[in-house]
């Protein structure tokens, strides 16, 4: 009877580490299909979206009475890119982008309004190298790091309104410049992925002009380090990943 008992026991213990070895093996499965080894040949596609928004009206400073403020602004990135390394893609971006800023105040114990509206659009192309690096056993979670060039030509409307004076310019500008991209990419399933990234740091050049109503047209150009952070520079946005057969 001992006997029998004993070999019971053996055989049920057998029975359910099979089971929990099954049960383990398909568990662990599942969460390497949630991830995805970028090797060479995947291909990449993806977007994101910036967006800002201020909005105020009849607020009281120090020194200055502010009628109405608003500010709109949206840029929107779409890229595609080649694994030509294991981890490592080439690829093309395209950005567009709205700006409006509209201010309307007058100084304490004037009653003359003073008015700046400005409003831009502007289109980028940035050919870029992005490295990803795997955070993770499963590849589901990537460090990436991208370092891009960049084409931008952005037009745009001013006004001043002053002294019951309107003044309006127009302005046309060409910048270039190389900058670096960090940011991180989350697998939702195997071809899915959600990306937030910021431009950090850049180095830009731009030539711009501008034609006046009331004043001589003008010219100016400018090289600088830019290392101000801009809620526009942070974009949140997804990517499809594939191989071709």
């Amino acid at each position: 009877m001992r006997k029998t008992s004993t070999l019971l026991l053996l055989l049920l213990a057998g029975f359910l580490s099979h089971s929990y070895a099954q049960q383990d093996t398909t568990t662990k499965k599942k969460h390497r299909e949630n991830g995805r080894e970028l090797v060479k040949g995947t291909w990449a596609v993806g977007a994101t979206l910036s967006l800002k928004s201020n909005d105020m009206s009849n607020t009281d400073y120090v020194l200055v009475n502010l009628i109405n403020f608003k500010q709109n602004a949206f840029v929107i990135r779409a890229e595609g890119g080649y694994f030509f390394r294991d981890n490592l893609s080439a690829g093309l971006g395209v950005e567009y982008g709205q700006h409006l800023f509209d201010v309307k105040g007058n100084i304490y114990n004037n009653d003359d309004v003073k008015g700046f509206r400005n409003f831009n659009r502007s289109i980028a192309f940035t050919p870029y190298i992005k490295n990803f690096i795997p955070m993770s056993k499963n590849n589901t979670f990537f460090v990436t790091n991208q370092t891009e060039l960049r084409f931008l030509y952005k037009q745009g409307t001013s006004e001043n309104f002053q002294n019951g004076e309107l003044n309006r310019s127009h302005l046309n500008r060409y910048e270039y410049g190389i900058g670096i991209r960090p940011g991180i990419m989350v697998f939702f399933t195997k071809n899915l992925a959600f990306e937030t990234n910021i431009g950090v740091l850049g180095l830009t050049h731009y030539e711009e002009t501008s034609t006046h109503t009331n004043k001589e047209d003008s010219k100016r150009n400018s090289t600088n380090i830019d290392l101000k952070f801009d809620i526009l520079k942070l974009g949140f946005g997804f990517s499809y990943y594939f191989n071709k057969k």
